[in-house]
């Protein structure tokens, strides 16, 4: 499923400290929104579009000053697609930064990865991994915690408790949920 507009809007709100509408109609079921299963149409893209552009125009890219796209790829990567880039991603945004930094500067490069993960399925749908044994692994289950019950994207403390393995078990996720949150 796809992220509502509000989950987008708070996430780029948290990362880039950027307050902004993103004009796309979310589906309703009875009184919650909800995307499970409405596709994407041309007014939708655009208004990812939009966002992503203007997110980009407004965002603070000063760390791109030092290890532009290590920042990219390693925290604001992590943060958006609720996980660690792939392999395969990562090549792709540091041959986009590459060819970036070939015609513009640093932080315009910058501007094209931040754009192109802004508009990537990773970040808009909602991608649930499931172990052997039938559970979500640990990233999968921060972004369910967050994105359920706070309408954002995981921050980077849990993240960093998925990275260690500590949302696998029922206490750890009970602990998660009952403990007062900075996240609201």
């Amino acid at each position: 499923r796809r992220l509502t507009a509000g989950q987008v809007e708070h996430t780029v709100a948290d990362l880039f400290g950027i307050d902004l509408t993103l004009e796309v109609e979310d589906e309703r079921v009875i009184a919650y929104r909800s995307n499970i299963s409405t596709s994407v149409d041309v007014a939708s893209a655009r208004g990812y579009f939009d966002l992503a552009s203007a997110v980009t125009a407004g965002a603070d890219l000063a760390r791109c000053e030092t290890s532009c796209l290590d920042w990219l790829l390693d925290e604001v990567g992590l943060q958006l697609f609720r996980r660690p880039l792939s392999a395969d991603e990562r090549e792709r945004y540091s041959a986009l930064f590459e060819l970036g930094t070939e015609t513009e500067d640093e932080r315009a490069a910058a501007g094209w990865v931040l754009e192109a993960m802004l508009q990537s399925p990773s970040f808009l749908y909602f991608d649930e991994v499931v172990k052997e044994d039938g559970t979500l692994d640990d990233y999968s289950m921060a972004a369910r915690l967050s994105l359920l019950l706070w309408g954002r994207n995981p921050d980077l403390a849990l993240l960093s408790r998925a990275e260690n393995g500590e949302l696998s078990s029922k206490a750890a996720i009970e602990e998660e949920v009952a403990a007062p949150g900075e996240r609201v």
